[in-house]
C-alpha cells in the first residue's frame, strides 16, 4: 500500500496542475471577450457619432440657401395670373379655386405685385386691387398739378388798444385837486367833458395880471395917446396867452374878462374823447406841472397781435392785408392789412408778434379778445402741387401710390419742398397729371408692405426647394449595424471603418 500510493500522489499532483491552468486559462479567454465586447461598443459609438455628424452636416447642407438660388416663387412675368387667399396670403395658386384652409374663393392677383413690380421700394411692392374692393376701403385718386402756389397760415391772436390813439391829461401848474368828475378807471368821457377842478395860485396870479392888462387898456382907450395905447394892448395880448399855456379855454377866458372876477378853481377839461385807462388823480391832492392825471384810451381802432413762429414768418409781410375772425362772433370776418412786424422772438413760445390795424367804430372789437388771422400770399412761378394727403412719410423717406388704371397701384418714392396749404411742392417724383392715391392709402400700403414680404420669403423658399430633393440612400452592407443602415451613401465609407 505503501508503494502504491507513492505510485499514485505524482499523478494527484499533476492533475491538480492541469486543473489550475485551465481556470486561468478560462478566466483569460474570458478577459479577452469581455475586452473584445468594450472595443466592439467603443467602435459602435464611434460609428454611431460619425454618422449622426454625417447626417447633421448633410441636413445644414438642405438648410443654407445656395450662392445662386433659383428662381423665386412667384413668376416675373407680368402677364400672368394668380389667385390668392384674401385671408391667409401663403396659399397661392394658378388655377382659380377656394382656400384649402378656410375654403374662401381664391382672388386674381397680378404675378408682378408679389415680385415687387418694378418698385423703386425694396419693401414695398405694387398691389392689384379689383373695383369691388377699392369701392369698400373707399378708394379716391387725385391729380398732380402744375400751377401757381400761394402760402396760407393760420396765427392766434388778441385784441388790444391801439397805443397811437392813447392820450395822456397833465397839469401845467402847482396847486391842489378839489374836485374828480372823472372818477372811475373805465369810464368813457368826450372831448371838453369835465376831468376835474384844480385850485393853483400861480393860475389865479396870471388872471390878475389878465385883468390888470385889460383895465389898462380901457383906461388908455379915450386918453388919446396912441403909443400907450398899443402898449397896453401888448401887455393884455401877453396875459391872455399866459393863460391859454394854462389851458384855460376860450370860454372861461371870456368869463373872466365879463365877469371881471378871478375864478379860484378852475376846470380841467379832456382834451380827447376815450376811456380811462389810469386814473392819478385824488381828491385834496397837491400836483406840480407836469403831472400826470388821467390816461385816456380811444377804441375807434385797435391792434390785433398775431403770434407767428419763426418757421411761419417768411409768409407774412408788411402791408399784407388779412382776414380776422373771432369765437364770439361767428360767421362775421374783419379785413384789415399788417402794419408791424416785431423783429425780436419771443424766447419761451419762439413766435413774433405781426401786428395788423382794425378800425373799430362800433366798439364790438374789445381789448383782450382772442382772434384767428388768416394770411394769404400768392407766390410767382409755376410748381409741381402734391396733395398733401396723398404723402406718406416715415421720417426717412416719402413716397406716393400711383394708379396706373385696371387696378394696379404702385409705390413710388417723391421728394417734397415747402407745403403750401393743402398741397407740397414736388422737388422730385412723378409728372404732372399723374394720378395718386388721397384716401385708403394706409391700407393700400399695408397690403403693398405684406405683398413685399411675401415676394422675399418665396423667393427663399424656392432656393431650399431646389436643394432639398434627398439623395437616395446607399443601401446597407452586411457588416453595417443597423442603426447606421439610413447613413447617405457618400458617408458609409466613414461606417466601414
Amino acid at each position: 500500500m505503501k508503494q502504491q500510493a507513492s505510485v499514485l500522489w505524482p499523478l494527484y499532483l499533476l492533475l491538480a496542475l492541469l486543473g489550475l491552468s485551465a481556470c486561468n486559462f478560462s478566466e483569460g479567454q474570458s478577459q479577452a471577450a469581455s475586452e473584445l465586447d468594450m472595443s466592439g461598443l467603443r467602435l459602435q459609438n464611434t460609428q454611431n457619432q460619425g454618422a449622426d455628424k454625417a447626417l447633421d452636416m448633410r441636413q445644414l447642407r438642405l438648410q443654407s440657401p445656395p450662392a445662386s438660388s433659383a428662381a423665386p416663387v412667384f413668376p416675373t412675368d407680368a402677364s400672368r395670373t394668380r389667385y390668392r387667399c384674401p385671408m391667409h396670403p401663403q396659399v397661392v395658386q394658378q388655377e382659380p379655386g377656394n382656400c384649402p384652409i378656410c375654403g374662401m374663393a381664391l382672388e386674381a392677383s397680378d404675378v408682378s405685385a408679389a415680385s415687387g413690380g418694378g418698385s423703386d421700394l425694396q419693401e414695398r411692392a405694387l398691389v392689384q386691387i379689383n373695383h369691388t374692393r377699392q369701392q369698400l376701403i373707399g378708394v379716391q385718386t387725385a391729380a398732380i398739378r402744375s400751377g401757381q402756389a400761394s402760402q396760407s397760415l393760420r396765427a392766434v391772436a388778441r385784441i388790444v388798444r391801439n397805443e397811437k390813439l392813447l392820450h395822456h391829461e397833465h397839469s401845467k401848474y402847482d396847486g391842489w385837486v378839489e374836485k374828480l368828475h372823472a372818477d372811475f378807471v373805465g369810464k368813457y368821457v368826450r372831448k371838453g367833458q369835465p376831468l376835474a377842478d384844480i385850485y393853483s395860485p400861480e393860475l389865479v396870479a396870471a388872471q390878475e395880471e389878465y385883468l390888470l392888462a385889460l383895465r389898462s387898456v380901457q383906461h388908455f382907450a379915450d386918453s388919446g395917446f396912441e403909443s400907450s395905447q398899443q402898449a397896453s394892448q401888448q401887455v393884455l395880448a401877453a396875459a391872455e396867452r399866459k393863460l391859454q399855456r394854462f389851458d384855460m379855454t376860450p370860454a372861461q377866458i371870456a368869463r373872466l374878462r365879463d365877469s371881471g372876477q378871478v375864478q379860484r378853481r378852475v376846470t380841467l377839461f379832456a382834451s380827447g374823447s376815450g376811456y380811462i385807462t389810469e386814473l392819478e388823480a385824488r381828491h385834496g391832492m397837491r400836483i406840480t406841472a407836469g403831472t400826470t392825471l388821467f390816461s385816456l384810451a380811444s377804441q375807434a381802432s385797435v391792434w390785433v397781435l398775431a403770434q407767428v413762429y419763426e418757421n411761419e414768418l417768411n409768409a407774412v409781410y408788411v402791408g399784407q392785408p388779412a382776414e380776422v375772425t373771432l369765437p364770439f362772433l361767428p360767421g362775421k370776418r374783419f379785413r384789415g392789412q399788417v402794419e408791424y412786424i416785431d423783429p425780436v422772438l419771443d424766447a419761451q413760445t419762439r413766435t413774433a408778434s405781426v401786428r395788423l390795424v382794425l378800425p373799430n367804430p362800433d366798439g364790438q372789437l374789445k381789448p383782450e379778445m382772442f382772434a384767428h388771422v388768416h394770411f394769404q400770399r400768392q407766390l410767382s412761378g409755376s410748381r409741381r402741387l402734391l396733395p398733401a394727403s396723398a404723402l406718406l412719410d416715415n421720417g426717412q423717406q416719402q413716397w406716393v401710390f400711383v394708379a396706373e388704371g385696371e387696378g394696379r397701384f404702385r409705390p413710388v418714392r417723391v421728394k417734397t419742398g415747402q407745403r403750401f396749404g393743402e398741397d407740397y411742392e414736388l422737388l422730385e417724383g412723378p409728372a404732372p397729371g399723374t394720378q395718386v392715391v388721397i384716401q385708403a392709402q394706409f391700407l393700400i400700403d399695408s397690403e403693398s408692405q405684406l405683398q413685399a414680404a411675401l415676394a422675399r420669403l418665396g423667393g427663399a423658399g424656392a432656393g431650399h426647394a431646389a436643394h432639398a430633393a434627398p439623395t437616395t440612400p446607399a443601401a446597407p452592407s452586411k457588416n453595417t449595424p443597423k442603426h447606421i443602415s439610413n447613413v447617405p451613401a457618400e458617408h458609409s465609407g466613414h461606417a466601414g471603418h
